[in-house]
């Protein structure tokens, strides 16, 4: 596995990032030496969504302060999240309220929805 720290700082350095990167890959299992994410599973909302962040994005914040792994129940809390990252397809998470919450809001479209890039290989558990 590469050396995330030195790739982290040689970028931060070369491209004098005033917030460090972070990065994510996908594997069938949690790789050697990764800690899970430790938060919480949430109590489940109305619509039966739980995860242990409000969000999946909230996990990009914490991949600034640490190495983690998770699995797909850990970002529950996110329709949108569960479906680009592979975890759920459309069909799973169209009818959910956070989905209906971004439709209404007009920031996205129904029509735009079928194209939002995602992850093709379910990754492991």
């Amino acid at each position: 596995m590469p050396d995330w720290a030195l790739l982290s700082n040689a970028l931060t350095e070369a491209l004098r990032l005033g917030t460090p990167p972070i990065a994510i890959t996908f594997f069938e299992s949690r790789p050697d030496g990764v800690d899970s994410f430790d938060a919480p599973m949430a109590d489940p909302l109305p619509g039966g969504r739980t995860g242990r962040v409000p969000a999946g994005c909230v996990f990009w914040m914490h991949g600034t302060d640490k190495t983690f792994s998770t699995v797909a129940a850990d970002h529950g809390n996110c329709s949108v999240g569960s479906l680009t990252h592979g975890f759920k397809t459309l069909d799973e998470v169209a009818g959910n309220d956070d989905v209906a919450t971004l439709v209404e809001s007009g920031w996205v479209t129904m029509d735009v929805v079928p194209e939002i890039p995602v992850v093709r290989k379910r990754p492991g558990p």
